[in-house]
């Protein structure tokens, strides 16, 4: 039919900006730049500094006398992971592995400090030990923190922030703003916003809301924009731009999210990004 090509959304922006220059941020140098290259290659700089840290840990405990004295405080923390991991982690799986890590590590430096981690044939077991628990907990870590698709999200980020500044200045009426940040998870679309600091707040972003839904071009359903201030800085602010609506339809029932017991979470339907919300039974 004729109208079905207008009313068919667009998977694209709709504006392309090809060979947008993307945004080179300054290299810093020193401890600072040093500390930001290992926070941002922590799924390899991590589970490679674990071992030798636990392991030279062990040996000053040991030196001291301190294997005794660190059994009540270790267990302690382990029973505090075990009772808190729910109000910090969604998942089943993040909670016990928060539990079984933290346990691991109190219990082999406990043991390491008390009979000492180059001691013989005790301290042989124990460095073997060492390696295999460093292994098993290193892998889910890799897996989580791995790079995923870098080149993807710097995409996404050169694309959106080309389309923002191409349209920031003649439409929005907010000339000196740019993306930082942008994410496209297929449902909802992230943009991490700095506003010109002194000229403009919130209330200028929330005024160009309807300018921003008319210039995405069918890209979001109307209502599909919605703006939140930056609770730490108000020169920031983010937009959320939701391509399609999860909640449109009616939620179907997902047998194995039910809970078990009175005491597992349970789920009282899906977010706007089409997750699943958790919700524990004290909430």
């Amino acid at each position: 039919m004729p109208g079905s090509a207008v009313e068919k959304r667009p998977d694209h922006l709709p504006v392309p900006v090809p060979g947008a220059p993307a945004r080179r941020l300054k290299s810093e140098a020193g401890a600072v730049g040093a500390f930001r290259s290992l926070h941002r290659n922590r799924h390899l700089t991590v589970p490679l500094a674990v071992p030798p840290v636990t392991w030279s840990a062990a040996e000053i405990m040991h030196a001291y006398g301190l294997g005794t004295d660190a059994a009540l405080p270790g267990a302690v923390l382990s029973l505090a992971v075990f009772f808190f991991a729910p109000h910090k982690w969604d998942r089943p799986a993040e909670q016990w592995y928060a539990r079984l890590s933290v346990a691991a590590l109190w219990l082999w430096l406990w043991a390491a400090a008390t009979f000492g981690a180059d001691a013989g044939t005790p301290g042989e077991v124990l460095g073997a030990l060492l390696v295999v628990l460093s292994v098993a907990w290193g892998i889910p870590w890799y897996r989580h923190y791995r790079p995923r698709d870098r080149r993807k999200r710097e995409r996404v980020l050169r694309q959106w922030s080309g389309w923002w500044d191409l349209n920031s200045t003649s439409h929005f009426t907010l000339s000196g703003s740019r993306v930082t940040a942008a994410t496209d998870d297929g449902v909802t679309v992230r943009l991490d916003l700095q506003l010109w600091a002194g000229r403009q707040t919130i209330a200028d972003l929330r005024a160009a809301v309807p300018r921003i839904e008319s210039a995405l071009q069918g890209f979001a359903p109307p209502g599909g924009v919605r703006p939140q201030e930056h609770k730490g800085d108000a020169s920031k602010a983010t937009l959320f731009i939701k391509r399609v609506n999860p909640l449109a339809e009616p939620v179907q029932w997902n047998g194995p999210l039910a809970p078990k017991s009175v005491l597992d979470p349970w789920c009282p339907g899906k977010t706007e990004t089409g997750r699943w919300r958790q919700v524990r039974p004290s909430e």
